[in-house]
């Protein structure tokens, strides 16, 4: 008691309670309480525009690389993930880390007796195109995908990209 009394006359005693205080408010924002920027989505930090395959097009399902553009260089460290819309809840995405920037993709001559590549759009962005691949996926052939964008390992929420929507044919 007589300890109390000495650090309240000096002012102790106050400075002590308001570290407390500030303690238990900074320990207790860390509850339920949903936080009011939402969820961390993955981001690069700029508009990403899926450029091949083509949104809405059928490739073959050994397509292996998928090219985005965007109008200036991305910000962060991202990757690409194509979500299978048989997809289940909760599945591990396989994450493909994007590369760039890259030069413009040009299209491949289709293998005789094969369905012609997809033709390349023009590019959204004018003069300010930046093109990224991410390669390596493995595709199933007749699903739907839609490509998102995703963090490997970072812990962000996977964000679709809008529009962002294509099909496969069989393997070849």
């Amino acid at each position: 008691m007589r300890l109390f009394a000495t650090a309240q006359n000096n002012g102790t005693a106050a400075w002590c309670l308001l570290v407390v205080a500030a303690l238990v408010a900074c320990t207790s924002s860390n509850s339920t309480t949903p936080s009011p920027s939402g969820p961390n989505y993955c981001s690069t930090g700029t508009q990403l525009v899926l450029f091949f395959p083509q949104p809405g097009s059928r490739v073959l399902a050994s397509t292996r690389t998928i090219y985005v553009v965007s109008d200036y260089a991305i910000a962060t460290e991202a990757g690409l993930a194509a979500v299978s819309e048989n997809a289940k809840p909760g599945e591990k995405l396989d994450v493909h880390d994007l590369a760039g920037p890259v030069g413009a993709p040009t299209p491949t001559p289709a293998p005789s007796g094969r369905p012609p590549p997809t033709a390349f759009p023009s590019p959204p962005f004018g003069m300010n195109n930046v093109f990224y691949d991410a390669t390596g996926f493995h595709l199933k052939g007749h699903a739907t995908y839609k490509v998102s964008v995703a963090g490997s390992g970072s812990g962000c929420v996977p964000h679709p990209i809008h529009g962002a929507i294509f099909s496969t044919l069989r393997r070849f």
